[in-house]
């Protein structure tokens, strides 16, 4: 090896030693600013380690929590991208995160319903689909980092996961969003009573106004933000939860005449999802939805902070009392 070849290793070297402290310090200082802001809303930590306040039975105040062991959990996404982003195999964020719990031994499912400006651990992939670091962020991004496909989805439930201290996800099913309209269609639309002026979104959507959404207004309803002037996901995932609400129960309602229907639905959507569940596990989970007690939605209770654009910050508190209602019984002792 000559003096030049020497020198120019030499020089790369030090490039390199430069752009990893470069990177360091950024994620250094990005965790930094991000817990300046918690502490702004009186939070301390990014998230509470629930793992370590959580075991398989304690007692509390009164009551002994046990861990449920005939408990399933799905993520189901709502992934939203272009036409073009599907061409150039880009992932897309995900709009809707859903985390459905089935409860085998009481016969019964719940509903966590994600914000997707939740700040959590992300973890980011390259083009190539290598893992090259983790950053705090919107856990709606996390479907971005990936070709849209099983990558995608897979990093999403590492950010749940990471958001519910580890709890096990059973696996996982993505929608296209632009599918809404065959899924309202499936149960001849849902009728929704308007609770607050969306007349920016549609001259329909009236405050106290009861309205049949069919594919002229679906979208809008369960879509729509920017053009309403909000500043954040909040109220929107209120509309999506009370349209959910209503689909679920038509859809309770048609499957107990026709027992295929969520099945049928599903094959229908086959060309606009990306599951590593099978034909069977799906056929599982639906025969179960169709029949179990609907115990309601969840979601975390937190703040949000503006920083240059919106940021939802769950509160640790509202977190493991969640991670209890859905995975835990409980008992009143002495």
């Amino acid at each position: 090896m000559n003096k030049n070849e020497k020198v120019w290793i030499r020089i790369v070297g030090i490039a390199l030693i430069l752009l990893a402290l470069a990177l360091v310090a950024y994620t250094y200082s990005r965790m930094a600013k991000l817990r300046a802001l918690k502490a702004e809303s009186g939070q301390t930590e990014i998230r509470a380690d629930a793992a370590a306040l959580i075991g398989e039975s304690f007692v509390s105040n009164g009551v002994r929590y046990t861990r449920k062991h005939m408990v399933e959990s799905y993520l189901i996404m709502g992934i939203d991208r272009t036409e073009e982003q599907m061409d150039y195999g880009i992932g897309g964020q995900s709009d809707v995160l859903l985390l459905l719990v089935l409860d085998g031994k009481d016969s019964s499912f719940k509903v966590l319903q994600i914000n997707r400006d939740t700040i959590t651990l992300v973890t980011l992939i390259s083009r190539e689909g290598n893992i090259t670091d983790s950053e705090f962020l919107p856990i709606c991004v996390a479907h971005s980092y990936g070709s849209g496909g099983e990558d995608s989805c897979e990093n999403t439930v590492r950010a749940v996961q990471y958001l519910l201290s580890d709890v096990p996800i059973d696996g996982y099913l993505a929608l296209d969003l632009n599918s809404i309209e065959t899924i309202n269609n499936a149960v001849g639309g849902v009728t929704v009573t308007i609770q607050e002026d969306l007349t920016a979104a549609d001259p329909a959507f009236v405050k106290g106004a009861k309205v049949h959404l069919d594919d002229s207004n679906v979208e809008k309803f369960v879509r729509s933000r920017m053009i309403l002037g909000e500043d954040n996901n909040w109220n929107r995932m209120m509309r999506q939860r009370q349209y959910l609400s209503g689909w679920l129960e038509k859809a309770q309602s048609m499957a107990a005449k026709n027992p295929s229907f969520l099945l049928d639905l599903l094959e229908s959507l086959r060309s606009v999802s990306v599951s590593n569940l099978t034909d069977n596990r799906l056929s599982g989970i639906a025969n179960s939805a169709q029949k179990y007690e609907n115990q309601g939605f969840f979601t975390f209770e937190g703040e949000y902070v503006e920083n240059g654009f919106s940021e939802f910050y769950p509160d640790d508190e509202s977190i493991r009392n969640v991670i209890l209602d859905l995975f835990y019984t409980t008992e009143t002792v002495d």
